[in-house]
C-alpha cells in the first residue's frame, strides 16, 4: 500500500482494480493521489457520460 486512502471507497476501489489486471499497481497510486473532491468530480463526469 502507498499510504492512506485518499476517499473513502479507497481500498475497494483499489481491490476491484488488482480483481481486473496487472496495472494494479498503477490504479491504487493513481486512485490514493485523488482528492476527495477530485474523485467527487470524476464520478460526476463518469456518472454525467452515462446518461
Amino acid at each position: 500500500m502507498l499510504g492512506k486512502p485518499a476517499f473513502p471507497g479507497a481500498d475497494e476501489a483499489i481491490a476491484d482494480v488488482e480483481a481486473r489486471g496487472p496495472c494494479s499497481l498503477v490504479a491504487e497510486a493513481v486512485v490514493r493521489r485523488l482528492t476527495s473532491e477530485q474523485f467527487a468530480e470524476m464520478e460526476r463526469n463518469r456518472v454525467g457520460s452515462l446518461n
